[in-house]
């Protein structure tokens, strides 16, 4: 029987080799994104030593109980299939439905083998945008008009520098106040969103994340930063991107500036989901995204 704790940043190394051999395409499956959002999700794992294989179970307060797919070496059919079983069998004994969210195609496919009754459905929400790393460095041709023009106007009309991301930086970015980026919402007892807790979590744990970041300043000031990482073998995964919409142009610079000096070496960028936002949306569209990576949802 699987038996669920907390995760903690001591997971990582263990986490980490088995997310090298399963080569996710999917934003989700990095030991990043799982311990960023573990509060979120109320995220537990579990580790079987049989498999080489760890489960994530979600328990969060607004939805029901979820798993993710099963993070292994799935080069051994044999192992996954056993996997799946013990999910199953896990449900059962716990009187809860199975039910996964955020999993890849190929996970599906093997469920619905093992059991008639499971049932699937695309996410589009969660679906991940994934472009050509040159096209965000260079923004050639016709496509690219408008992101080309926008990131001229940021060059020509401010004074700005580019800033690989260090501790100093960090620490920077976790005293901002502004309007744009506030880290400090949870003053005086207040509730803070997923979204600022799981923010928090990258810049407290930066370096033992092994994350990359960068910041635009302008007047000497930050207005703009990014964090990612590498997803797999051709992919760097931008896991947050915010800036001031005060100066125009400045998101179109910092993805361009990011992309160019630090992820030049691979082949794609993953910037993850648009979560159904219709402007989001729109904007992850106008970089023309060669692929849209789909997530499904299975219950039986």
């Amino acid at each position: 029987m699987l038996n669920f704790r907390e995760m903690t940043l001591s997971d990582k190394p263990a986490m980490d080799r088995l997310f090298c051999k399963l080569q996710s395409e999917l934003s989700d499956y990095t030991f990043t994104n799982f311990y960023m959002w573990r509060h979120t999700y109320g995220l537990k794992v579990a580790y079987d030593e049989s498999l080489d294989c760890w489960f994530f179970l979600a328990q969060p307060k607004r939805w029901k109980s979820f798993f993710f797919a099963p993070v292994g070496d799935w080069s051994d059919g044999q192992k996954l299939n056993e996997a799946i079983r013990k999910m199953f069998e896990y449900c059962e004994s716990h009187q809860l439905q199975f039910f996964c969210r955020r999993v890849p195609e190929w996970f599906v496919a093997r469920a619905k083998a093992m059991d008639s009754r499971i049932r699937s459905r695309e996410d589009r929400n969660t679906f991940d945008y994934v472009y050509n790393t040159t096209d965000l460095i260079d923004l050639a041709g016709r496509k690219f008009h408008n992101k080309r023009n926008h990131l001229n106007q940021f060059l020509r009309n401010y004074t700005w520098e580019y800033q690989p991301m260090d501790e100093g930086v960090v620490k920077e970015c976790l005293h901002l106040e502004t309007d744009w980026f506030n880290l400090h919402t949870d003053e005086k007892g207040a509730k803070i969103s997923g979204e600022i807790r799981a923010m928090q979590e990258v810049m407290h744990n930066f370096t033992a994340l092994g994350l990359v970041g960068a910041v635009i300043r302008i007047a000497g000031k930050i207005e703009a930063l990014t964090v990612g990482e590498k997803l797999n073998a051709t992919t760097a995964v931008i896991h947050i991107e915010k800036a001031n919409i005060e100066y125009k142009g400045i998101y179109a610079a910092i993805n361009q500036q990011f992309v160019a000096n630090q992820w030049s070496d691979t082949q794609f960028i993953n910037r993850e989901e648009d979560m159904g936002i219709d402007g989001l949306r729109q904007a992850k569209m106008s970089y023309n995204p060669v692929n849209l990576v789909k997530k499904y949802n299975i219950y039986r």
